[in-house]
């Protein structure tokens, strides 16, 4: 199937633009330790990309005050070195040189404060982020896919939604874009994850070129 080249480029941040997987898990792994939990990998694995209360109480489950304890501890240990320790993925920065001219932005279920310091941290201010706030569902729900497209002024079935998780892909159907599976960060589970993909690519070139075609 071929699909027109797109008329904005939304992009998840982690694992998609940035290398920020490890940090996530030591900072979720210390939390859920701190809170006498033993952390599973595998666990984590399938919490990943989740908006981040999600993510804790599936690491480890229990009430709402439990779960806010858990969060706490996740964003005290995170964000003291979010930005140094969740750097661009190799060939992301040439990638978005190379797609100047299409409207891009970030859409991801990390806290937008958070992801806007990284993004303006690594690539500047040419992007605006779209990350989870109060006032609107996180991803799979495409609220902030349509939130984005009314900012970028496209319409969602010319967009291309690119990320690294099925999560991002359903959001892409959710909200009638082409949904864009990228395996350059991913072992070769996560990436069979990904196989239902309008588009997939291994690298970033590799998505500069689905997109000039």
């Amino acid at each position: 199937m071929t699909f027109a080249p797109p008329a904005a480029l939304l992009f998840d941040l982690d694992g998609t633009l940035i290398d920020s997987h490890g940090a996530i898990e030591a900072a979720a792994r210390g939390a859920v330790e701190a809170a006498g939990v033993p952390f599973e990998p595998e666990r984590f694995r399938r919490a990943l990309s989740r908006p981040l209360r999600d993510m804790m109480a599936l690491l480890a489950p229990g009430d709402d005050a439990h779960v806010e304890s858990l969060v706490e501890g996740y964003l005290e240990r995170y964000v003291a070195t979010m930005v140094e320790s969740s750097p661009p993925l190799p060939g992301v920065r040439a990638m978005l040189d190379a797609l100047a001219d299409v409207p891009c932005c970030v859409l991801t279920n990390k806290t937008e404060r958070n992801a806007r310091r990284i993004v303006e941290a690594h690539f500047g201010p040419r992007m605006p982020v779209f990350g989870s706030v109060p006032s609107r569902a996180d991803k799979p729900a495409p609220d902030g896919l349509r939130a984005a497209c009314a900012a970028l002024g496209v319409d969602p079935v010319a967009a291309w939604m690119v990320g690294d998780s099925p999560i991002d892909l359903r959001t892409a159907r959710a909200g009638g874009s082409v949904a864009v599976g990228v395996t350059w960060a991913l072992d070769e589970a996560a990436a069979a994850a990904l196989a239902d993909a309008d588009l997939l690519c291994a690298t970033p070139d590799a998505l500069v070129r689905a997109a000039r075609r």
